[in-house]
């Protein structure tokens, strides 16, 4: 028969298991709380986004009535003001601003005239834009 020693009949973990298990455990909660905060700013981002798409897409319906009546007053019109004005400037209280939002319009002569519409933002010190480049004409 053989006899048991006091160590064999103990049960339960040693402090480096603890320890092992408590860093195991730190990084799994770090991983998880870098990556939820990760995906926070990619959502204001992909919410931003939306926001200047929809913002683009205002002043291009109004360069577009312009346009289906007259070519030229499309291209005389200042575009960037108008937008600067019309719909950067009148934001409604359910309407989200962009950080320093600008509207770039270049409008090339001719018919079809080349219209170059750039909408630009700043998101945490970064700046992007969104940028549709098409062809208008007058409807005859």
């Amino acid at each position: 028969m053989k006899m048991r020693t006091n160590l064999e009949n103990q049960k339960g973990f040693t402090l480096v298991e603890l320890a092992v298990g408590a860093v195991v455990l730190t990084i799994a909660i770090l991983t998880t709380a870098f990556s939820i905060l990760n995906l926070q700013g990619l959502s204001e981002l992909s919410k931003e986004k939306v926001i200047a798409v929809a913002d683009a897409n205002r002043v291009l319906e109004a360069m577009r009535d312009t346009a289906n009546t007259s070519v030229s007053a499309l291209q005389s019109t200042n575009w960037t003001t108008w937008a600067a004005t019309n719909v950067v400037g009148t934001k409604g209280s359910n309407e989200v601003q962009l950080p320093q939002e600008t509207v770039t319009a270049v409008i090339a002569s001719g018919n079809p005239a080349q219209v170059t519409l750039t909408l630009s933002w700043n998101h945490k010190q970064r700046t992007y834009s969104y940028q549709v480049i098409t062809l208008m004409t007058d409807r005859t």
